[in-house]
């Protein structure tokens, strides 16, 4: 992504009386998107699970990591409430920008 010399960038710390946001825009005309899915269980007691985004597939290599802690651990669904903790990575650079996107946090 562009981060242009004197872009305002926050930390990426996001707390719940401090939230970062991202806006996003193109500077032109509509380009298709790609996009893809894929299927998985994301276990919630802290371990990762990866994702190969152009290979649409879980994989132990891929460039996509996602963690999910929820507490407590066993709970009766509908019934029971619990806290849940979310945790997204790029690995790798997946993404190729053909022009320059401004980032602004708020």
């Amino acid at each position: 992504m562009d981060y242009r010399k004197g872009l305002f960038v926050p930390s990426g710390r996001s707390t719940p009386t401090n939230r970062v946001v991202y806006t996003m825009w193109k500077l032109r005309g509509a380009e298709p998107m790609k996009h893809g899915e894929i299927e998985s269980r994301v276990p919630y007691d802290g371990t990762s699970a990866t994702f190969d985004l152009e290979g649409n597939q879980k994989s132990t290599n891929g460039n996509l990591k996602i963690t999910l802690l929820r507490s407590p651990q066993k709970i009766r669904r509908g019934v029971d409430k619990y806290d849940w903790n979310v945790r997204v990575e790029w690995l790798v650079e997946v993404f190729c920008l053909k022009r320059p996107v401004s980032l602004l946090g708020s």
